[in-house]
């Protein structure tokens, strides 16, 4: 498993992605933060006797009430960060 902590030391791209981004939210304050990322994994992730890493998915509301499909609160984190070949398979 790859952990946040190893996601965030290969990440190469990171940007903000939902409505704040796109002017839609109401306000700064009423939203959460979404952002989206991509790494170039370790060689032991990507080859390594598992799966390959993907993609790794960390929610601030999940973690706060102990439910992956909880609801995001403003002030929530929603991040995304891909592989690089996941990154490169969908763009």
């Amino acid at each position: 498993m790859f952990a946040l902590e190893e996601a965030e030391r290969y990440t190469i791209l990171m940007g903000n992605v939902g409505s704040v981004m796109h002017g839609t939210a109401l306000d700064d304050t009423a939203s959460d933060r979404d952002e989206m990322g991509v790494c170039v994994e370790p060689i032991e992730a990507a080859m390594g006797v598992g799966a390959p890493f993907e993609q790794l998915v960390y929610r601030t509301a999940a973690i706060r009430e102990g439910k992956d499909d909880a609801k995001s609160q403003p002030g929530d984190l929603d991040m995304t960060i891909f592989g690089l070949r996941k990154y490169l398979r969908l763009a």
